[in-house]
């Protein structure tokens, strides 16, 4: 089966991919702890419409992100149907949407700017790499993927496409 080409396995585009995950963590936990204990910032009351926004973006996250990892088959296949024909990257799209919920929750500049450029400084570089290495792997497909189906920016007119792959834990 085809895989595609990691950077550089000693290039900071390859470093950031690798820990992307703990990076954020590590970096949104101290301004956590630092709004919550150091500022004592509040939230937006639970059942205030800013929060039901932000709780709603954190569902619709979660959920993209779960259709996405059920339908993907990776280093396999290029994912061309189901929530992949309406959008390249919806793992990353859904985890987008997560963090906007909660800094739509928290509702602080300081967790904005951090969540954001964390984002940026991780995601960006992981996608355009990711994307580097899958025209690579599957140099036919790739042409027509990319003109019929948006980097990060959801098609909804293709809704129905979710109902064109199972699946699968």
């Amino acid at each position: 089966c085809p895989t595609f080409n990691m950077p550089n396995a000693t290039s900071p585009i390859h470093w950031l991919q690798l820990r992307r995950v703990w990076i954020a963590r590590l970096t949104l936990l101290p301004v956590l702890i630092y709004l919550f204990a150091i500022e004592r910032i509040s939230i937006h009351p639970i059942t205030s419409n800013h929060a039901l926004w932000g709780i709603i973006a954190i569902i619709l996250g979660v959920i993209i992100r779960s259709i996405s990892a059920g339908t993907l088959h990776k280093n396999q296949a290029l994912s061309m149907s189901g929530i992949y024909a309406m959008v390249r990257n919806p793992l990353y799209v859904g985890s987008f949407l997560f963090m906007i919920g909660i800094c739509v929750v928290i509702n602080h500049p300081l967790f904005w700017i951090v969540s954001i450029a964390t984002f940026a400084l991780t995601y960006i570089p992981t996608i355009l790499s990711e994307e580097s290495g899958l025209q690579k792997a599957f140099p036919e497909q790739w042409p027509d993927f990319i003109a019929n189906t948006p980097r990060f920016i959801p098609n909804i007119f293709r809704i129905g496409a979710l109902t064109q792959t199972k699946w699968s834990a």
